[in-house]
């Protein structure tokens, strides 16, 4: 933690100044103030961040507008001393867009109502802000200009509050991970954003396949975000076909997808697409997402029916940057030849492919963009592959956790080598 008065102002140029920067500081409320009356040319400031200053309370903010007069973005992420009261005083803000209140647990649905004041607001982030309640979003939903909102960890919503986010006509980014206490009615009241390009529903268990069918109706709905919602199956994946501009689809720990879900898929153009613990997807599956010839992201760790076979489909993606295939137990050296000719890759997993031998390694060495490798638990490498891991001249981050056959002697060299690379060895810790 900085003292205030070390803490640096940022600036765009000496005669503007355009941002001011005390994050991560003990500054309070007086001298920020001060700080802020010092500053040359205030007027000009567009951006305040005090994220995790725990020495303000919010006495300063009724005097940020007279200040600092054309202020857009404000972002107090966990300053957790700031009181409820005070953030009463944030309408008074008129010229703000952006406001960042994440892990403030103090913002509660009276904060809302004085939030839903700010007209030229649009994004706004309240991220496990836990007095909230279906209430607060009652009251935000009459601010109209709203295009970004992120709500994860507000775990007090329900259904009846995501209701009230359909009059939010302009929304076009709204996340709702972790509100466990939202089901697919919830979601079904949803379809009338039709601006809605980004949807993040990660971790809302009590999601399944009627959820999906809704979001479907999305016109142009880009990314969608499952991230453990179990109660996903093919059934509801299949009713996605439908939105032709879906370019990003996050369904790890979906373990009820199967290969006939990505393969209704077929047709849609991917950039991304995680499906790590999806047990039962494999070959098949691989076949449907080699046709995605656009794209750059694929996590398939822990899908069990994974082959060499399929990965050979994996080699028409020519712009492929990340390719996990952690946990796959069947592939063997085979496979990352496959993979060694994705000669755009910069990350790559094999952790926990037991069968990979020093030839694997071998089979990947044109991969001259490789700046992530991850092997830990490959029980089979030894010191012989450690001369093609050297090569990777824009390596950055190497892990080799529990390879048994790897001696302390061979990773120290790579170590010296490539200084810029952060080497994990050893038993992995706790």
């Amino acid at each position: 933690m900085q003292n205030a008065a070390e803490q640096p102002i940022f600036a765009a140029g000496e005669q503007a100044v355009n941002e001011l920067d005390y994050s991560f500081s003990d500054i309070t409320d007086s001298e920020l103030i001060n700080q802020i009356a010092q500053t040359s040319a205030t007027a000009s400031v567009k951006v305040l961040r005090l994220r995790d200053c725990p020495g303000l309370t919010g006495a300063a903010l009724s005097e940020l507008g007279q200040h600092l007069p054309a202020l857009e973005t404000l972002d107090l992420r966990r300053s957790q001393g700031i009181s409820a009261a005070a953030l009463e005083s944030l309408a008074d803000l008129a010229t703000l867009r952006e406001l960042k209140l994440s892990d403030c647990r103090q913002v509660d649905d009276a904060a809302l109502t004085s939030i839903a004041g700010l007209r030229s607001l649009q994004r706004l982030d309240i991220v496990n802000c836990t007095a909230i309640t279906d209430a607060g979003l009652k009251q935000l939903a009459s601010q109209q200009n709203l295009d970004y909102l992120l709500l994860g960890g507000c775990v007090q919503i329900s259904d009846r509050g995501i209701s009230e986010l359909a009059r939010l006509s302009e929304l076009e980014d709204l996340r709702l991970v972790n509100c466990e206490r939202i089901t697919s009615d919830g979601v079904a009241t949803l379809v009338g954003l039709r601006r809605l390009k980004y949807l993040n529903l990660g971790f809302c268990r009590g999601l399944d396949d009627r959820a999906l069918t809704a979001v479907s109706q999305l016109p142009l709905l880009q990314e969608l975000r499952l991230t453990g919602c179990e109660q996903v199956t093919d059934t509801g994946v299949a009713a996605l076909s439908a939105c032709r501009n879906l370019q990003r689809l996050g369904l790890t720990g979906c373990y009820r997808v199967t290969d006939t879900g990505v393969m209704a898929l077929a047709g849609l153009d991917f950039r991304e697409i995680g499906l790590l613990g999806c047990h039962g997807v494999g070959d098949a599956a691989l076949t449907t997402i080699g046709t995605f010839r656009n794209l750059r992201m694929a996590h398939l760790g822990e899908c069990r029916g994974i082959t060499d076979a399929g990965v050979r489909n994996l080699e028409y993606l020519p712009d492929l940057q990340a390719l996990s295939l952690a946990a796959c137990p069947e592939i063997t050296d085979t496979a990352a030849a496959s993979v060694g000719r994705l000669r755009q890759l910069k990350v790559l997993s094999f952790s926990l492919c037991e069968q990979l031998t020093d030839q694997a390694v071998a089979r990947i060495a044109m991969l001259r963009h490789l700046e992530e490798l991850y092997l830990a638990d490959c029980i089979r490498l030894t010191n012989a592959c450690m001369t093609t891991v050297a090569g990777f001249e824009r390596l950055r981050t190497l892990h080799l956790y529990s390879c048994p056959r790897i001696t302390v002697d061979a990773v120290s060299r790579q170590r010296v080598l490539r200084p810029n690379c952060d080497v994990h060895a050893g038993e992995r810790p706790l």
